[in-house]
Order: C-alpha cells, then structure tokens, then sequence
C-alpha cells in the first residue's frame, strides 16, 4: 500500500471534501458575468471616441495583475523545487492551482496583442506612425524617437504578439508538466519524481 493511500486511509469521510454541484453554477454565472461586463467595457470604450485607450489601459492594468500572480505561483513552485523545502509541500498545491490560469490568461493576453497588430496605437508609443518619425506634436517624446526606430527590429507589432504567444507556450508548459507530474506523485509517492521536476 502507497503512502498515499495510507494518508487517505487515515482521513474522517468528512474531510474528504470535494466541490458540489452548486461550484458549477458559481463558475458559469461568473464567466457569463465576465463576459457581459467585457462587452459592456467595449461599448463603452468605442462610444468615448478615443480609439479605446481608457479601455485598453484598464484591460492592460487587469491582465498585468492577474498574470503577476500566475507568474508569482510558477516562480514559488520552481524555487521551492530547486531549494529542496520540504515545507512547501502543503502550499504547493495552491500554487499549482493558481497557475492552473495560464490558458485562461493566454486567451486575455489576445485582447493586448491584438490591437497592437490591427495597428491600434493606444497602448504604445512605440506603435504610433508620427512618433517614429519624429512629429514634434507629439510633446515629450518626440526627443527619442528616432531611438525608437532603432530598436523597429524588436519593438513592432508581430515581434511583439510572437514573444507574448512564446511566453505563455513556455509558462503553460511549465505549469502543467509540473502539475502533472506532482499529482501522479501523489498517486504513487515516488521520490524520484521530485529529483526529476528538480532537475
């Protein structure tokens, strides 16, 4: 007999709690929510006529937070691995959970990417037709731009939704081969496993 089921032996049925039926409906009226709220923050943002910048600033604001804390979880879970800390192993598994959004994220980070591509300007400087050639309408930054056009090799659109695209490919790797492999050690209590999500 594993370990594993040693400890689920050991556990009263009571503590053996899993999510009911209610958690379904919870999570449904919660992305149906979401998704009224997005569409309500759209037509809001097209009826201000300032080519969505409010929107887009607040939708960055929102994505930069909630991906911090998904990249927070990874960052916890691969240090805690590289350490050896024993003490994590009852927090690591919220931390698996967090970054369980990576997917959910990756679908957000289209709402950042995207009107970059389409050749709206709102978000950054760095796509502004004027700025990079140097209108001096445009106060403050005008000075720099021809930096900016320096570094066109890196800094433009499809570059730029290219590395986001690698990132989260990397990051939803990571979180699941992770994931994965630290419930099939649970199921088998195999100490390699550990050496090998170290490794």
């Amino acid at each position: 007999m594993s370990s594993s089921e040693k400890s689920a032996e050991l556990l009263h049925p009571e503590e053996k709690i899993k999510a009911g039926p209610g958690v379904a409906k919870v999570k449904a009226f919660g992305y149906g929510a979401g998704l009224v709220l997005l569409i309500a923050g759209i037509a809001w943002g097209v009826a201000l006529g300032d080519g969505m910048q409010r929107f887009l600033h607040s939708y960055l604001l929102a994505f930069v937070y909630l991906t911090s804390m998904a990249l927070g979880a990874l960052f916890f879970i691969i240090i805690m691995y590289l350490m050896g800390a024993k003490w994590s192993i009852v927090y690591r598994r919220t931390a698996e959970c967090i970054t369980m959004a990576f997917p959910l994220l990756f679908l957000m980070s289209i709402g950042i990417w995207l009107p970059v591509l389409l050749g709206n300007d709102s978000l950054f400087i760095w796509t502004n037709h004027d700025f990079l050639h140097g209108n001096p309408a445009i106060p403050f930054f005008g000075e720099g731009s021809h930096l900016v056009a320096r570094k066109s090799a890196y800094l433009n659109a499809p570059f730029f939704a290219a590395r986001i695209i690698l990132y989260f490919a990397i990051w939803i790797g990571l979180s699941r081969y992770f994931h994965k492999t630290s419930l099939l050690q649970d199921e088998n209590g195999d100490p390699e496993l550990t050496q090998k999500m170290t490794k």
